[in-house]
């Protein structure tokens, strides 16, 4: 038998992965019966043949070579990679810091051997810290970065207002607020944290939600700063909530404030005479703050002062805010909380919000606010005694306020303030905190 038909047929029952084929040139040569084949010398690199070649373009001058513009996308893509921020750089650097501020102060004062610190919620608890005293611009940049993203968690539910409800939410180390709506579509595609949570009024249609809500974002915006300690809550940034490409709300990130509300009782019940003056004081500085930049906030209300651990008391929740000259074509605001202008739906301007400071400071008090309805502010007759009480009357809508019968001064400053015509009513903050301050230094309390 042939050799070569011989090996193909041994090797025919191998499997057919595994089979080799030679050819009779291979079979010969490995009986050494054709002389090896002659290996031809291996090309020189490219480098080396072409070196003097790159000399010679390297000595000829060069001729510029027109760009392609970037497309749309490309340019977005690039402005977007630019624009990041390094999350995990910035906090590496201020683990950092507050390491080094640690150890500086242990330098100071004996501490134990073996510290038991739970890293992560000290750093957690310095930042909560530093969203109360001063948000800076790293801590907001990032905060609109997580806004943008919405990778946070919703933790437990703060509050429940109105139109919305309130969140404690986390990132890594920082907490913060947010302030969050949801139409139907939630209840069966939503977050379990959300899921089921209902506001105060039902009857509130989404799309006012999402107006407030983003109007809200944008005065947030406009009075917005960082490196200074703000009289107001803090607005990150806004989060449109999706699912499956469905929308389900909206969530609005704000700073976190550990304190407590001026409507609860007991928490006005806990504060000394003094204490409160100096309250309605801050909160004057509070509201002074938006009508210098000309915002009427337009919803004063003991709920919406946030009275901090710190002493700071804060405003919040600008949803209904416009700017000062508007004439509103609908009711805005709480009742109870009313202006006249309000319910004649007349031009609104600083003393607008200083009526309804006069029935907040008369709460704080003991006073009680205006009896009012939304059933009476549908009737005619209403909206037109309104009128004339702006035009006309100059009685005050708060007579009584109890627990300054000792203090008549003070109690006649918060009478003045809800005056209803509006040309006899306290005009601005500034004569507000003037008058104040005069009537508390008759009672030896220093508001500085």
């Amino acid at each position: 038998m042939d050799e070569g038909k011989k090996y193909q047929e041994d090797n025919s029952r191998t499997p057919m992965s595994g089979r080799r084929y030679l050819n009779m040139e291979m079979l010969a040569r490995q009986k050494n019966q054709l002389a090896p084949r002659s290996v031809e010398p291996e090309p020189a690199p490219a480098e080396a043949t072409n070196a003097t070649q790159a000399e010679q373009e390297q000595a000829m001058p060069l001729t510029p070579v027109a760009e392609t513009p970037a497309s749309d996308a490309e340019q977005a893509e690039r402005k977007h990679k630019t624009s990041k921020i390094n999350v995990a750089k910035l906090r590496s650097e201020r683990a950092q810091n507050v390491a080094a501020k640690s150890d500086k102060a242990a330098e100071t004062m004996e501490t134990p051997a073996e510290s038991s610190v739970d890293k992560k919620n000290y750093l957690r608890g310095m930042k909560a810290v530093d969203f109360g005293s001063a948000p800076t611009a790293e801590v907001i940049a990032v905060m609109k970065q997580v806004a943008e993203t919405g990778d946070y968690e919703l933790l437990d539910v703060q509050a429940k207002g109105a139109e919305s409800i309130l969140y404690r939410a986390r990132y890594y180390e920082y907490e913060f607020c947010v302030k969050a709506i949801r139409n139907r579509l939630d209840e069966w595609l939503g977050n379990p944290n959300t899921r089921g949570n209902t506001e105060k009024l039902q009857n509130t249609a989404y799309k006012t939600k999402c107006r407030h809500l983003l109007n809200e974002y944008q005065i947030g915006q406009r009075l917005g700063g960082s490196g200074t300690e703000l009289p107001i809550v803090k607005i990150f940034g806004l989060h449109k909530v999706k699912r499956f490409g469905l929308e389900l709300g909206y969530d609005l990130l704000m700073e976190f404030v550990s304190g407590h509300d001026l409507s609860e009782k007991q928490v006005i019940k806990s504060l000394t005479l003094e204490d409160k003056v100096k309250v309605m004081f801050r909160a004057t500085q509070a509201l002074e703050y938006l009508h210098r930049r000309k915002i009427i906030h337009l919803d004063i209300k003991p709920s919406n002062f946030m009275l901090g651990r710190d002493g700071r008391v804060r405003l919040l929740d600008f949803g209904v805010s416009v700017t000062c000259g508007f004439r509103p074509t609908t009711i805005s605001g709480t009742m109870g909380f009313l202006s006249p202008e309000q319910i004649c739906k007349d031009y609104l301007n600083e003393s607008t919000d200083i009526f309804a400071l006069g029935i907040t400071f008369a709460v704080l008090f003991g006073g009680k606010a205006m009896v009012q309805s939304h059933e009476e502010m549908m009737q005619k007759n209403v909206r037109r005694q309104a009128k004339n009480n702006l035009e006309n009357s100059q009685m005050p809508a708060v007579s009584d306020v109890p627990e300054l019968v000792s203090m008549p001064a003070l109690a006649d400053v918060i009478r003045k303030c809800t005056i209803f015509q509006r040309e006899s009513r306290t005009q601005s903050c500034q004569s507000l905190l003037s008058q104040l301050r005069a009537a508390a230094k008759q009672y030896a309390i220093d508001l500085t």
